[in-house]
């Protein structure tokens, strides 16, 4: 791989302990994909620096060093409810370090917004397909290390989807069935991520609304079924103003077909058909939008939780903030629901049968509780049943 003097002089140890760590560790990441050279990011998403994932020399250095670029956190625990394990005063030292206290896997909610075409470096399965996808930046699919690497550095290899040819499409989707609810897209991200793999896939024929509650959902899902980093939505992501564009003029090498019948498929997948009776209903996985907060809001008003369930919605704590300022909150505390901020896997009693609106959760959550039963539906059927008690 290519150097500058400057890169090299890092890599020897000219710049610093912390610098040469992470030029190492940059440079052997970038071997691995035969990277040319490495480039300048922007910013960077990352989970908190822990001791267990660094040599201790190396950690003590990092956490009183100052990052090269801005970097923003995934989540950081609720301390309302005693829901962390970082205290506040190492929460300053990661401030300190030029942290933002995002404490979310989906910051594009709380002002993470990097522009199309920037380089940036992100973790999060989830996030990292949002923001690639949506809009338009560039990242790896990356480690812990190799990110807290590039923050210290402000540098990346330049492979895969940071370069043009690897944000060409692969999988053509045609979307022959209409999409009425976040969950079909869920539902659609789940089908097409098994497919495509590391692939990037287009989908056409997409019409109606497509805003952050359906994008948030399909990359999710593309990312749990498969390991997709990018898609591209024709005549509505930035990067495929048309078919030919999402393929940079050549054809798809696989075209499949998504419709009605898929459709119900990819929903009764995701659901274990155990018994009807619920005792948890657990929306968020990635964070609830203020607006999906909202459409609860209004579902539970004046209504209440059905005895024996527990209903808990996950969002951003910026995002909590704002639904106690519109009163949100209080109707849905007074229906019985909490709002809280953190993953509810392995914070929660093991319930019995769940209910969810999210691929991602409906996938993965049966590995930590492998005796629990999941139901798979939209967010009014899932507050329905959290009013109900029975999945119907």
């Amino acid at each position: 791989m290519y150097l500058t003097n400057e890169e090299e002089k890092a890599y020897k140890g000219e710049s610093g302990l912390l610098k040469e760590w992470a030029m190492k560790f940059l440079t052997k990441f970038g071997d691995i994909y035969s990277a040319e050279k490495l480039i300048k990011i922007d910013t960077a998403f990352t989970f908190l620096p822990t001791p267990q994932a660094f040599e201790s020399e190396i950690y003590e250095v990092l956490i009183k060093s100052k990052l090269a670029v801005p970097t923003h956190c995934h989540i950081t625990g609720d301390p309302e409810r005693n829901l962390t394990r970082v205290t506040p005063d190492r929460l300053k030292t990661f401030v300190d370090m030029g942290i933002s206290l995002t404490s979310t896997c989906a910051p594009y909610m709380c002002g993470y917004c990097p522009t199309n075409g920037s380089h940036i470096s992100s973790v999060e399965s989830s996030c990292l397909v949002y923001l690639n996808s949506v809009f338009g930046a560039r990242t790896h699919r990356e480690s812990f290390p190799s990110i807290i690497a590039s923050a210290v550095t402000g540098k990346t290899p330049y492979f895969g989807l940071h370069t043009d040819e690897g944000r060409k499409g692969n999988l053509l989707v045609n979307v022959e069935t209409e999409l009425s609810n976040p969950s079909d897209y869920d539902a659609l991200g789940y089908f097409a991520g098994g497919i495509a793999g590391i692939d990037v896939p287009v989908f056409k024929g997409v019409t109606g609304r497509v805003g952050l509650e359906e994008f948030k959902g399909l990359g999710a899902a593309l990312a749990t079924s498969g390991g997709v980093g990018l898609y591209h939505v024709v005549g509505v992501t930035p990067e495929a103003p048309s078919v030919k564009a999402a393929f940079q003029g050549d054809k798809p090498e696989e075209t499949v077909t998504f419709g009605k019948d898929e459709l119900e498929e990819a929903k009764e997948h995701l659901s274990t058909h155990g018994p009807e009776e619920v005792d948890y209903v657990i929306l968020g996985c990635p964070h609830l939008s203020i607006t999906e907060l909202m459409q609860v809001a209004d579902l539970v008003k004046g209504k209440k939780v059905h005895e024996g369930v527990s209903l808990w919605l996950l969002t951003v704590p910026m995002i909590r903030w704002q639904a106690e300022q519109m009163g949100i909150r209080d109707t849905i505390q007074k229906a019985g629901g909490n709002i809280t901020t953190v993953c509810w896997s392995g914070y929660t009693p093991t319930p019995k049968v769940v209910a969810t609106d999210s691929a991602k959760e409906a996938h993965y959550a049966p590995a930590h509780y492998p005796k629990t039963d999941f139901w798979f539906g939209s967010l009014e059927k899932c507050i329905n049943t959290a009013l109900t008690g029975r999945w119907r």
